[in-house]
């Protein structure tokens, strides 16, 4: 770790390889992984094995170390990254979309449902530069159905955080729509 408490102050030494400590953030990506830099393995499973036992520690370092003034968003936490390695989670935020980007989304990662043809409105949720979900309210596809007479659908779709594709959103993006006053209807059965 870095420290700037003076120019006579000494480079701490590692207690596992006994060379000056390094600890840096080596790199972030967008969906949130990173890579700390250390100056022995010994260290790195300390610190790993720090944040893992407290994350609310593995936050503040991070922090310490700059990972928000690399990324320009505000760390909310460090995730487990459902077991495969700990990720950075940002400060969730709602986002306008426009309706060629919620297509693109929807048809990505929405397995069984193709994107809505409609549009009324829609909205993302943004977990630092990655969007992980998006909630489409939209006319339905039958043409059968007038106008006046059509309910509105309300599509949700989701990326969870350890990057697997996934539509549990549905009910969430139906209370969405009920806090807003919009109709809604669970469910999408073609």
């Amino acid at each position: 770790m870095q420290h700037d408490d003076g120019p006579n102050r000494a480079q701490p030494i590692c207690w596992f390889c006994g060379e000056p400590e390094k600890l840096d953030i080596g790199d972030i990506w967008v969906d949130g992984n990173f890579v700390l830099d250390t100056c022995c393995p010994g260290l790195l499973d300390s610190v790993a094995d720090g944040m893992n036992d407290d994350p609310a520690w593995g936050r503040e370092l991070l922090r310490r170390l700059g990972a928000e003034e690399i990324t320009g968003h505000r760390l909310r936490r460090v995730s487990d990254g459902d077991y495969c390695h700990p990720m950075l989670d940002w400060q969730l935020t709602i986002r306008p979309i426009r309706f060629a980007e919620a297509q693109a989304f929807i048809n990505r990662h929405h397995a069984h449902c193709r994107a809505p043809v409609g549009w009324i409105t829609g909205t993302s949720v943004w977990n630092g530069r990655q969007m992980l979900g998006v909630a489409t309210l939209s006319t339905p596809r039958s043409p059968a159905r007038s106008m006046a007479a059509a309910s509105q659908k309300l599509h949700a779709c989701a990326f969870d955080v350890t990057l697997r594709p996934c539509c549990a959103g549905t009910r969430r993006a139906c209370c969405w729509a009920r806090v807003r006053g919009l109709p809604s209807r669970q469910g999408s059965k073609r």
